[in-house]
């Protein structure tokens, strides 16, 4: 991936599994990705970006699940504990990613992203 990355090739977290292939299939574009994260790179304030996508069911004539791309520029590597919130059970649930074999990855200068929906990773969580 370069500094100009695909969204197509962020994985997503906290998104259905099932749901991944047609969000991707969509003609859903970011043009300004790599212009984001080129301008913080050469304005020199931080020193990495972490990247990852989710999505959210938007209604038009029929309900389309969008993609968001987020990203998070900083200093230092991130957190790898994530908070789970469950409005049907009024609960929240915080776990380490790394209990589960995930670690934020560099994959090209100071881009990071977390490998968690990748075919041959076998620790892929289910959403």
């Amino acid at each position: 991936m370069s500094e100009n990355p695909n969204w197509r090739d962020i994985p997503f977290f906290g998104t259905e599994v099932s749901s991944r292939d047609e969000v991707i299939a969509q003609p859903f574009e970011f043009p300004s990705l790599g212009t984001i994260i080129n301008k913080e790179f050469r304005n020199q304030r931080t020193k990495k970006a972490f990247l990852w996508c989710t999505t959210q069911p938007m209604m038009f004539e029929t309900v389309v699940t969008v993609p968001i791309v987020i990203i998070c520029f900083c200093d230092s590597i991130l957190p790898s504990l994530v908070c789970t919130h469950s409005t049907q059970n009024s609960t929240d649930d915080i776990f380490d990613l790394t209990t589960r074999g995930i670690v934020w990855t560099e994959i090209n200068n100071r881009i990071y992203i977390l490998p968690i929906d990748r075919p041959n990773n076998p620790q892929t969580p289910e959403s």
